[in-house]
């Protein structure tokens, strides 16, 4: 994991002097406080997956495909729990910026709702490279790292001259999409076994349900309108995976 401590520093650093060659202080500032919440917030939820390892690789002496089983399971329960806390975070963007860095950060607040996803998608590339790591092919998380930070670094210094900060949260945002899918992939060689789409399905269905309810309800307000979006999303996801989040929290129980 220390790979990807390292790579997940030199995502920062090369946003940062890629901005300020291309631009100033002001949007360099913007982008880094938006952006320093999300690593925060990932670097909080990340080592609760360290404690899956051993699971990990009791799986692995019994056979691959149960590495994939386990990893599909806990990606779908995960990414189900994170997408109202991506719609909590995105909604509560300016607030938490203007309360840790002042009301001139503001304007950072697009940061903040773009890069939300990157909640989930860091993360789940952290599931995947315990996988990995798992079944012995530890050197696949280094091809993971070094592809989002070559394709970060490209498109920064594609779109950062034409959209200044918001061309860095571009370029990040469609850099841990690639790595993502980088590390899916692998994830899925290395286990022998098929993830997508089975283990997204239910989360996305229930993600298109809640934002309907919002939109239909928004006219009692931000708060009211989330708070019935998200009770029919927990009723739409419990309804479809009551067994998998028991096996889950079984797991759990166990560890």
């Amino acid at each position: 994991m220390g790979i990807s401590l390292f790579f997940n520093g030199a995502y920062l650093q090369q946003d940062i002097l890629i901005l300020k060659h291309f631009t100033d202080d002001i949007q360099v500032g913007l982008f880094s406080s938006g952006y320093r919440i999300i690593v925060a917030i990932v670097a909080f939820i990340t080592p609760a997956f360290a404690v899956l390892l051993p699971e990990f690789s009791r799986k692995a002496t019994q056979s691959h495909s149960d590495v994939s089983l386990l990893g599909g399971k806990i990606a779908q329960l995960f990414l189900g729990a994170m997408i109202p806390a991506v719609v909590v975070l995105a909604l509560l963007s300016k607030w938490l910026l203007v309360f840790l860095f002042g009301q001139d950060f503001a304007a950072a607040a697009p940061v903040l709702q773009f890069l939300a996803a990157v909640l989930f998608l860091r993360s789940l590339e952290y599931l995947f490279a315990l996988g990995m790591i798992s079944v012995n092919k530890s050197w696949w998380v280094l091809i993971v790292a070094i592809t989002g930070l070559v394709v970060n670094v490209a498109l920064n210094w594609i779109w950062i001259p034409k959209w200044g900060f918001m061309g860095a949260v571009y370029g990040k945002l469609v850099a841990e999409i690639v790595a993502f899918c980088v590390a899916m992939g692998l994830f899925q060689l290395a286990s022998r076994g098929s993830l997508f789409p089975k283990w997204i399905t239910t989360p996305i269905i229930s993600g298109i349900i809640m934002l309907a309810a919002m939109y239909v309800s928004r006219s009692l307000g931000t708060l009211a309108a989330f708070l019935i979006a998200l009770v029919f999303y927990v009723i739409v996801f419990l309804v479809f995976e009551r067994t998998l989040i028991r096996d889950v929290l079984h797991l759990g129980i166990k560890r």
